[in-house]
């Protein structure tokens, strides 16, 4: 999901990059947008409250290009130019890949948005795509973190967002050279209200969907350098996983009526939207 996409909704590989400093373009710019159907297997209309979620788990894997492996959040301090006057060094090595929800504007949800809904309307530019990363400030606002650095101001107007969750390599520790088969897991960070919150919303609607984003640089021609994941159009990969731990509790005047456990493991296949 970036806007030179010529193959929206049928990509075998999902790459996920940065572009920071980059004009016309969003500080998060290759985006991967992951989208799960739950309305077959969780009763939708319940209202958000009536779904308390225990566990949330996304699992993808790693299609290639190298990269080194951080699983910790980096201040957006750490990514603005070193004469920036808010810099601050990064204190290990790599970037994070982050997890966050998934918006839609412009007259657009998950399903009318479908996998080969376009970028944006008119001429790709920054903050303009139809679905974008939601993220948290620190009031608990949900914002579009497309361009939370504010890298073309110094950072006066950046901020770290809240993130649905960073991806941690299995097998890996902080530092590793990341290569392809490499299977990222994305626990949810359900001790944030806020994000448990925009879950309950997407479960209430029968749609999980989210964004995976970093800020991985790219570069025209070589190697690629930045994370790239299988989708379900690549025949020889690996879909996929939505692993959910849920309990239904419905209003007190309908507890009589009904009382629902679940326990709900989703190998659907990924239902990829890049942007046009």
């Amino acid at each position: 999901m970036y806007p030179f996409n010529s193959t929206p909704g049928t990509r075998s590989s999902a790459p996920v990059f940065g572009a920071p400093g980059t004009e016309g373009f969003d500080e998060r710019d290759g985006q991967f947008l992951v989208g799960f159907d739950t309305s077959g297997e969780i009763q939708t209309g319940l209202g958000a409250s009536a779904y308390h979620v225990t566990s949330a788990t996304l699992t993808l894997r790693h299609d290639g290009g190298d990269f080194v492996y951080d699983p910790t959040t980096d201040g957006y301090q750490t990514y603005l130019d070193s004469g920036a006057s808010g810099y601050q060094a990064d204190s290990d090595a790599g970037r994070p890949l982050e997890l966050f929800g998934a918006g839609y504007r412009n007259g657009y949800d998950a399903e009318s948005f479908g996998e080969t809904g376009a970028f944006g309307p008119g001429a790709p530019a920054a903050g303009t795509r139809n679905v974008y990363p939601v993220g948290f400030d620190g009031n608990g606002n949900a914002v579009d973190v497309s361009n939370s650095l504010d890298y073309a101001h110094g950072g006066a107007n950046g901020f770290t967002p809240v993130s649905f969750g960073v991806g941690t390599a299995v097998g890996l520790s902080a530092g590793d050279t990341v290569t392809a088969g490499t299977e990222f897991v994305f626990d949810l960070n359900l001790s944030s209200p806020w994000v448990e919150g925009f879950l309950r919303e997407q479960l209430h609607g029968g749609n999980a969907s989210f964004v995976v984003a970093s800020f991985h640089p790219a570069s025209q021609g070589g190697p690629a350098i930045y994370p790239s994941f299988e989708t379900k159009e690549n025949i020889v990969g690996q879909s996929g996983t939505l692993h959910i731990e849920y309990d239904i509790v419905p209003e007190p005047e309908t507890f009589g009526l009904m009382l629902f456990a679940g326990l709900l493991l989703y190998r659907f296949r990924f239902h990829r939207r890049d942007g046009a």
